[in-house]
């Protein structure tokens, strides 16, 4: 089933966010690749600030985040709960899960919502068309650089 391969995707692409962000890859587009063949090409995202970015504007701001996290790397994690399939058809599908990160002992997190189109040859087959994300509350936080 589809959802199935967007859940992959959502999990497998906050592994590489947490990876990007502690520099425990290395700053090239070869690397970076995996974020922006994900990404379509009218891709959006809505912080859970209500900052709206375009897909390069979201390209560019994780690409200079590079290393954040680098510091204290051991300190600084990223998980996913409570991914749920909200809408379904062949080739779309829409999904809410919760994102949370720990920083230095710092907790936030947010729940976002997905809109994921199929294709194929991506990382999972799976293409972003659209995010939204919340502040879960009292789990409000400042987003370091991003």
């Amino acid at each position: 089933m589809f959802r199935e391969q967007c859940e992959k995707e959502i999990v497998d692409l906050h592994r590489f966010f947490e990876s990007w962000f502690k520099a425990s890859v290395e700053k090239n587009q070869d690397v970076f690749q995996r974020l922006g063949t994900s990404l379509h090409e009218d891709f959006s995202l809505v912080f859970p600030n209500g900052e709206l970015l375009s897909r390069q504007g979201v390209l560019d701001r994780v690409y200079k985040a590079h290393g954040l996290e680098s510091a204290n790397p051991r300190y600084f994690r990223i998980w996913i709960d409570k991914i749920q399939c909200r809408y379904e058809t062949e080739d779309r599908c829409l999904m809410t899960f919760e994102e949370w990160h720990e920083d230095n002992g710092s907790i936030s997190a947010r729940i976002s919502s997905a809109w994921f189109q199929r294709l194929k040859g991506l990382p999972n087959d799976v293409q972003w068309l659209h995010l939204h994300e919340t502040w879960l509350p009292g789990r409000e936080t400042h987003v370091k650089g991003i």
